[in-house]
């Protein structure tokens, strides 16, 4: 780290220049830095306080950054959002430019413009001249630019607004889809600019996975007594002293000034910045992502006392989601439990190519641009290996497997070509079952006339179609993820298998982590995020439930108990002539046995 070279005759002209023309080098500055602009025109907060950077050292060196894809993964309540709306004040009173700034959803956007925007405009006299539309909450205009603002709960939020930059806030709780689309606003823009940050939720997800991908710029700051450069770690960095915890060196003690620091990149060569020539043209373009650990450690407003104690209140907390909370939003990194989580490992260390030929086969099969298929074999121990998995771009080749390994019953998602997913339910004789997460948008159509179930279960039978099941898709996951860790499910394979679609299988398996998120009552919920391709495990999902769908015991008990009660219709016809209710359940011979009391 070497400190910056300042031409010395350049700073002394500098100098006399300020002295000479107060006013004049002012307005010179506010020219071409934000935050001198921001001095020049009194800029103030929402509650009329002057902005400050004594207790804010490290949005300096943010202000001053204009590269066009910026990651910040942050904490909450630091000043990120209001210093990307004082950035793009600052280039809309300068340059004629239009902005998209999303929010997760429309009502975060009509209580950040009401609440946050629209005072600040209002408490001063310059941008009060500036501003030419101000009273509609989702579209501004300040001098010749237009900042408009967009929640991403629909796509047709971002449908016909082409613009030079892109502010996504709090990324990780916007559809990843939506937010797709809205990055296409940008095609027809000469400098496009990007800027995404968020509170992070988990490992290699969202804002972390984006900010892993840039030169990882962190706050460091030096130890006077050992010279150790450092970036504050919650876990190394607080430590008691005389029953007050603070901020002190991990290597030798002392106290740290955390206001002497400096932003460092981990990989400076992922990130480069504009070079113009003495003529002030571009000479090469900025090129890769900027990123930035916006570390809430390293602002002297937050103390360790302050900290610590948020942190003991977390760890006592009943609350589920209490501890995942204080990594996410008060040290703003991400976190993940590890419970029901499937790793590489996992599959990795389970694989074995032997299973019990005795017993039978599901089948699952999940759609994207192409279908991904798997079998899984329910033996008479209680296991389920998958004996078959692939890929496929026809429906009906996925049938021709289904066929082929003589399954007796498959489930196939029924989203996107719903389609071709009933023309195969059709053909099947009902051996096959369409499927509908609940939260997606067109199961909720599908469940308009649904009677609920008197008890809570996994999943329910539509009525609005035959042979459709809607997925509870937390409680679904949950089930399927466990019969991996507990070993019941594996790979029939060799464990030294390095074949391409072995570790395709692994790695798709692997792509999904449970996560505890809570609404605005404060109510935590399971979600399955997914952190890459994960075809394999909706697939394997999918033949689980087959496999429950086809071992959950008498069609009589079907009313009075079971996790998927009230599931299958009355009459049931599998296209192999008249077939009693109990010719469902399975027979002795599929397990080799005389009499189920064997078991």
């Amino acid at each position: 780290m070497s400190s910056v070279q300042i031409n010395p005759q350049i700073l002394a002209d500098a100098t006399e220049f300020i002295r000479a023309d107060p006013e004049g080098a002012a307005e010179f500055l506010a020219e071409i830095d934000p935050i001198s602009w921001m001095h020049h025109i009194e800029l103030k907060t929402e509650k009329g306080e002057p902005i400050e950077f004594r207790d804010h050292k490290p949005l300096i060196g943010i202000y001053s950054d204009f590269h066009p894809d910026q990651v910040y993964q942050k904490a909450a309540q630091i000043g990120i959002t209001e210093t990307a709306i004082n950035k793009i004040l600052w280039l809309g009173d300068h340059r004629n430019l239009t902005f998209i700034y999303v929010f997760p959803t429309a009502d975060d956007v009509y209580k950040f413009s009401q609440g946050r925007f629209n005072p600040v405009i209002k408490g001063n006299f310059y941008l009060r001249k500036r501003m030419r539309s101000s009273d509609n909450a989702t579209q501004k205009q300040i001098a010749n630019s237009w900042i408009y603002f967009r929640g991403a709960q629909k796509e047709t939020q971002a449908i016909s607004i082409p613009a030079d930059g892109l502010v996504i806030d709090e990324f990780d709780f916007a559809p990843p889809d939506i937010l797709d689309v809205f990055t296409k606003r940008l095609e027809a823009s000469r400098t496009p600019l990007t800027w995404r940050f968020s509170t992070p939720t988990i490992p290699k997800y969202g804002i972390n996975a984006w900010f892993e991908q840039t030169d990882q710029r962190h706050w460091l700051v030096k130890c006077d007594r050992c010279n150790r450069w450092q970036r504050i770690d919650f876990w190394r960095n607080v430590r008691a002293r005389k029953g007050i915890h603070r901020f002190v060196c991990w290597k030798c003690g002392k106290l740290l000034q955390r206001r002497s620091g400096i932003w460092v990149a981990k990989y400076p060569t992922r990130a480069t910045d504009a070079v113009y020539d003495a003529r002030g043209y571009l000479h090469e373009p900025a090129s890769g992502l900027r990123g930035y650990f916006v570390n809430p450690l390293a602002f002297t407003f937050i103390t360790a006392e302050k900290k610590w104690q948020t942190w003991v209140k977390a760890e006592h907390s009943s609350r589920a989601a209490a501890i995942k909370n204080f990594y996410n939003f008060d040290l703003g990194v991400p976190y993940v439990s590890g419970e029901s989580l499937i790793t590489t490992d996992t599959i990795r260390n389970s694989m074995k190519p032997d299973f019990d030929v005795q017993g039978f086969n599901v089948f699952g099969c999940d759609q994207g641009d192409i279908l991904h298929w798997v079998v899984k074999h329910i033996s008479p121990d209680g296991t389920r290996p998958i004996v078959a998995f692939g890929v496929t771009n026809s429906f009906e080749e996925a049938y021709t497997r289904f066929v082929e390994f003589a399954c007796r019953l498959g489930v196939i998602d029924a989203l996107p070509n719903k389609h071709s997913a009933r023309q195969l339910v059709q053909k099947s004789h009902k051996r096959l079952y369409m499927a509908y997460y609940k939260d997606q948008n067109e199961a909720s159509k599908e469940r308009i006339e649904d009677k609920k179930p008197d008890k809570p279960t996994n999943y329910s039978h539509s009525k609005q179609e035959t042979q459709t099941l809607l997925l509870d898709r937390a409680e679904t996951l949950d089930t399927s993820a466990k019969e991996w860790i507990d070993g019941r499910a594996y790979l029939a394979r060799p464990r030294d298998s390095q074949a391409e679609d072995v570790q395709e299988f692994i790695e798709q398996m692997a792509a999904m982590v449970r996560d505890i998120q809570e609404d605005s009552k404060g109510i935590a919920r399971v979600v399955w995020v997914k952190t890459g391709p994960d075809h394999y495990r909706h697939a394997d999902n999918y033949a689980s439930i087959a496999a429950d769908l086809r071992t959950i015991g008498p069609i009589t008990d079907l009313s009075v108990g079971g996790s998927i009660a009230n599931i299958l219709p009355q009459e049931l016809d599998f296209g192999f002539g008249p077939m009693k209710p109990d010719d469902l359940m399975p027979r002795e011979s599929d397990f080799g046995i005389s009499t189920f009391k064997d078991f």
